[in-house]
Formats: C-alpha cells, sequence, structure tokens
C-alpha cells in the first residue's frame, strides 16, 4: 500500500466540499458510511494514477446497506 495514499469523499450535492478523508489500513482496506446524496470518491497516491468514482445512495434504500468493491490502482 502506497504510504502517501488519500482517499476524499466530496459532497456533489454542496458544491463538492469535503465530506471525510480517509487512508487506508496496511492491508488497503478501508470503510466509509455515507448518508443519502450524490457523492465523489477520489483516491490519490503518489506512485498511481487517480481514481474516482461517482455515488448515488438514495433516499429510500434501507440504513444499513453494505457495499463492497474492489478498487485496483493503477500504476503511473
Amino acid at each position: 500500500v502506497d504510504s502517501v495514499l488519500k482517499i476524499t469523499v466530496y459532497n456533489k450535492d454542496k458544491n463538492n466540499n469535503v465530506f471525510a478523508s480517509y487512508q487506508p489500513g496496511r492491508n488497503g482496506k478501508y470503510t466509509i458510511a455515507l448518508p443519502p446524496g450524490n457523492w465523489k470518491l477520489e483516491i490519490i497516491g503518489s506512485a498511481y494514477l487517480p481514481y474516482n468514482k461517482d455515488i448515488l445512495i438514495r433516499d429510500e434504500q434501507p440504513l444499513q446497506v453494505l457495499i463492497i468493491q474492489n478498487i485496483y490502482l493503477k500504476k503511473k
């Protein structure tokens, strides 16, 4: 895992304000809890190309929805 890997979540409903920033654990895993809304996930690391993903959490979804996604970063 890149030691300078940074994970940022932006709130697309509020002018892309930063909602939260994370750093993955030693195993490269992380957990993010998001309320309903439109979000952008960004992962940046000095040795990797930037990764961006839009995420939509609908109001009508159950309170505890677990989404597991494997993300593979491409090296520069």
